[in-house]
């Protein structure tokens, strides 16, 4: 079988045309439920109500999203999620394995203490086990 690209349109408009079923699936599912494993319950902050909902895929190994949890992350804390205006959903993207073996301790902790703790098994933005310089 061939694939050209009058099938590939077609099966694009296709899967988007369902976006939205999807979407709505995907926001049922995400209602918290007694029968989670608390494991797997979502890591989230802020007013469940909220109209806005902001979800941020991070590695703890990344310098990148390490710095974001130092500088912007508090500002947007106070302005936005303390004044109930949206709620912060976090997911874990592990990058590699030290990213994932700590990801796994962040999830065994309970979940009011996720968010206080997620942030400190991040490397500074200078130093830390994947941004140290080799030296020669």
């Amino acid at each position: 079988m061939s694939f050209s690209r009058r099938s590939f349109l077609v099966a694009t408009g296709a899967a988007l045309s369902t976006a939205p079923v999807w979407n709505r699936t995907l926001a049922a599912a995400q209602t918290p439920d007694a029968s989670v494993d608390p494991l797997f319950a979502p890591r989230q902050l802020g007013n469940p109500n909220a109209k806005v909902v902001v979800e941020e895929w991070f590695s703890l190994t990344c310098i990148h999203c390490a710095h974001f949890a130092e500088n912007t992350f508090p500002q947007v804390k106070t302005n936005l999620i303390d004044t109930g205006k949206i709620r912060y959903v976090f997911h874990d993207f592990p990058t590699d394995q030290t990213a994932t073996i700590a990801a796994m301790v962040a999830r065994a902790l309970p979940v009011d203490r996720y968010e206080p703790s997620a942030p400190r098994c991040c490397p500074a933005s200078t130093a830390g086990p994947m941004t140290a310089k080799p030296t020669r």
